[in-house]
């Protein structure tokens, strides 16, 4: 059975500070738009059948790390549950409306 996505988590805070040490917070940022747009293309490449499973899950693994180090570097645990509350409640708004029409 392989780990829940939040087990480690202090372990991965503990690296998140190690790399932003090392490299600094902006090359940091620059990894993350970089992954995210390494995962964005691997996306489109899936979605034309160009792109394997594995290769696709590797680069969400990548992009899902740097955004989690984005969310411990710029913000506090309340702001991010906060700004993925209203997310949640936008989808569910937006579903309601859809699923009347």
């Amino acid at each position: 059975m392989t780990d829940h996505p939040t087990d480690g988590l202090e372990r991965r805070q503990e690296l998140y500070e190690e790399a932003e040490a090392a490299w600094g917070r902006e090359a940091q940022l620059n990894k993350a738009a970089e992954e995210f747009g390494e995962a964005a293309a691997a996306l489109n490449r899936a979605l034309n059948g160009q792109e394997s499973r594995e290769n696709l899950l590797e680069e969400l693994a990548d992009a899902r790390l740097m955004l989690e180090q984005m969310e411990w570097a710029l913000f506090d645990d309340d702001e991010v549950g906060a700004a993925l509350d209203e997310a949640v409640a936008n989808l569910e708004a937006r579903l309601e409306v859809d699923g009347d029409g």
